[in-house]
């Protein structure tokens, strides 16, 4: 008897374990496709018009390794932040985006990240 329950319990957990989504984003590449904000948002007017006014010619990209999220459109400087995640979310520990962000959706080919802020980035995979 108490061995059928500890054969049921391990399966229980296994069962639970595995339906928890795990991403891993370690040495992927992407590239941002367009940028979306809430109605209710903590965003200046001045950063709502910067995510309105994006140009999809400017080919923002952005790298995971490890730890470390790089940041970079193609002939301009570089902006690092040191990341984390637990199960679905992305925590951003340093600059320059700090706050939390939320996976709302990561496939083979897309991710699509809802910050705190109430902006939305719809990004597609280039490289793996």
């Amino acid at each position: 008897m108490l061995k059928t329950t500890r054969t049921g319990l391990l399966l229980f957990i296994l069962i639970i374990s595995s339906c928890v989504k795990r991403y891993n984003l370690k040495d992927t590449e992407w590239l941002t496709i367009k940028f979306s904000i809430d109605s209710s948002n903590y965003l200046s007017e001045l950063d709502k018009k910067t995510y309105l006014a994006f140009d999809t010619s400017t080919k923002l990209h952005v790298k995971f390794l490890d730890s470390l999220a790089i940041t970079f459109v193609e002939g301009a400087s570089i902006d690092t932040s040191v990341y984390s995640t637990k199960k679905d979310t992305i925590y951003f520990i340093q600059r320059p985006r700090r706050d939390t962000s939320i996976i709302l959706k990561l496939s083979g080919d897309s991710l699509i990240e809802h910050r705190l802020a109430g902006v939305t980035t719809y990004s597609i995979r280039i490289k793996r």
